[in-house]
């Protein structure tokens, strides 16, 4: 039995990983389960056993997208301290949610299919956001903040900022972007 949820849990991440991808290229309703079949090198009948529907494998996709963006959140308030300027601590975040260049790519892509009427997804993105906000203004607290006022209201801009940014430039980043939103966001 031990064996078999192995396999099973590596078929499901092998699914997970390819269909990830295949998204960011395509799309959403640019990929078919058949296409996640085919890329991942198994057969349909593997797939649908795993993943009956496409929505269901973008449900998990997406809630694997939300856990690893929500732990890379919670890693940067722990760094944050009344010694850092608020400046460096935007800056820092900034860069933790750009490092990996297929997660920002994926964010957006996750993005639109919430914006074209994916309920559930739109739901769950939206209460992510709100997740998300509360972090960023208790990191930002922890900072060398001079008016907190003015921090709690930009904090309600940083994500919407960032997602704009990642819209405009295919998901990435370049170190200048970062740099002009870390101003703006910071600036007291």
């Amino acid at each position: 039995m031990g064996k078999e949820n192995a396999l099973r849990l590596s078929a499901s991440d092998v699914i997970l990983q390819t269909a990830a991808t295949l998204f960011t290229q395509k799309g959403v309703h640019g990929t078919s389960l058949n296409d996640i079949a085919d890329a991942a090198n198994m057969s349909k009948g593997t797939l649908y056993y795993h993943y009956p529907s496409k929505e269901q494998l973008v449900n998990d996709i997406a809630d694997g997208h939300i856990v690893r963006a929500t732990d890379a959140v919670f890693l940067w308030m722990g760094s944050i301290n009344r010694e850092m300027p608020l400046r460096e601590a935007v800056f820092t975040l900034l860069e933790t949610l750009s490092s990996d260049a297929a997660q920002p790519l994926l964010h957006v892509v996750l993005c639109a299919e919430a914006a074209t009427g994916n309920e559930p997804l739109e739901s769950k993105l939206s209460e992510a956001y709100r997740a998300w906000t509360v972090m960023l203004e208790l990191g930002l607290l922890r900072a060398n903040v001079k008016d907190t006022q003015i921090v709690l209201n930009r904090a309600r801009l940083f994500f919407p900022m960032l997602d704009g940014y990642r819209l405009q430039n295919n998901g990435r980043l370049c170190g200048a972007q970062l740099e002009m939103l870390a101003d703006f966001l910071a600036e007291e």
